[in-house]
């Protein structure tokens, strides 16, 4: 029998967003809107990676700041892994995971580690501000989102200071398309996908998403496409729900599992994240698109079979963001349901 020598006091994630505000919490000091137990929403869950399985009716939240703090463990314990076969699923899948590498520079995260009185602790965190250099329309009248009226922003109507940045990615029809949203900080995207088949995890929705702009990529190139690609029908649209919460949560699946390596056995007794997120009018920027190819080749081709695009996000999508020049986005978001959006 393998004796416990020590403990993991505390694994604590706490990344916040507000209004695209991405923010880590630093301990007591910190300044975020009242936290709320992800336990009082019912339709809504963390995901630690983005390998772990997800429900369809519920929205799901990651970000990689759990991974970080794990992988802090795993280097100071000098463990290249720390669960074993008696483990549960969902710790084996945070060993396993590799989805944190590569979605941030390192000086855009801070992870910190202490050892005291035989207890290790470790602690994750991350801030980003991606604010829209021009506000969009705030929608007075929202949208009904799966038949209940939220708050919600975007462009009504052809106007160019509401499309002039935002880029279609891809465009099947008004139930499947993406929406890129580039904010001020050019480093970095803000991707908004309707219309995904159903799926197992988020990492699996990232990957559908890739191949789907890569198509929007190759027809936009196309003349009898580029309607679908540019802002150009005085009926063209888009709405965004407004989301805002604030949630935390304590994994019980992982507290209280005993991990390590050799003779040294390690206890978890506290993992715990906390999330912040606001998505409004005034949280994003957009990318100019150019509509001049179409009128430079309507000249001497067929005429184009096109329709206004009402690209309404008022069914479950996706939110990832993520830095252009990495691999692996930094929050990813599964709205299902309109349990974390303001109601109007």
């Amino acid at each position: 029998m393998i004796k416990i020598r020590k403990q993991i006091r505390c694994i604590s994630i706490f990344s916040t967003f507000s209004g695209l505000f991405l923010s880590g919490c630093s301990g007591s000091g910190s300044k975020f809107p009242p936290v709320t137990d992800i336990e009082k929403f019912k339709q809504t869950q963390f995901a630690p990676t983005l390998e772990t399985s997800i429900e369809r009716n519920k929205n799901v939240v990651y970000t990689p700041a759990f991974l970080y703090a794990w992988d802090k463990v795993r280097k100071i314990t000098d463990c290249n892994r720390l669960a074993g076969p008696g483990n549960p699923a969902a710790v084996q899948l945070m060993d396993q995971s590799n989805s944190f590498n590569d979605a941030l520079d390192s000086g855009s995260y801070k992870t910190l580690v202490s050892v005291k009185n035989a207890i290790v602790s470790a602690y994750a965190s991350f801030n980003k501000q991606l604010p829209f250099s021009t506000q969009l329309e705030k929608l007075d009248g929202g949208i009904f989102f799966d038949g209940h009226k939220v708050k919600a922003f975007g462009m009504s109507s052809l106007e160019d200071k509401y499309c002039s940045s935002t880029e279609v990615s891809y465009y099947s029809d008004d139930d499947h398309f993406i929406l890129t949203l580039h904010p001020v900080d050019s480093l970095n995207e803000i991707i908004l996908v309707k219309g995904l088949p159903p799926i197992k995890s988020l990492g699996e929705a990232v990957k559908k998403t890739d191949v789907l702009i890569k198509r929007g990529n190759a027809e936009d190139k196309i003349r009898s496409n580029l309607w679908k690609y540019v802002f150009g029908n005085d009926s063209d649209r888009y709405s965004i729900p407004v989301l805002n919460f604030d949630i935390s949560k304590d994994y019980q699946n992982i507290e209280g599992q005993n991990i390590g390596c050799s003779l040294i056995r390690y206890r978890i007794d506290v993992a715990r994240q906390r999330t912040s997120f606001t998505l409004n009018e005034s949280g994003v920027v957009i990318k100019s698109v150019a509509i001049d190819s179409i009128e430079k080749l309507a000249d001497t081709a067929l005429p184009i079979k096109s329709h206004p695009k009402h690209m309404d996000l008022n069914k479950p999508f996706y939110i990832i963001i993520r830095q252009k020049a990495h691999k692996n986005p930094y929050f990813v978001m599964y709205v299902a349901n309109e349990e974390l959006m303001a109601k109007l």
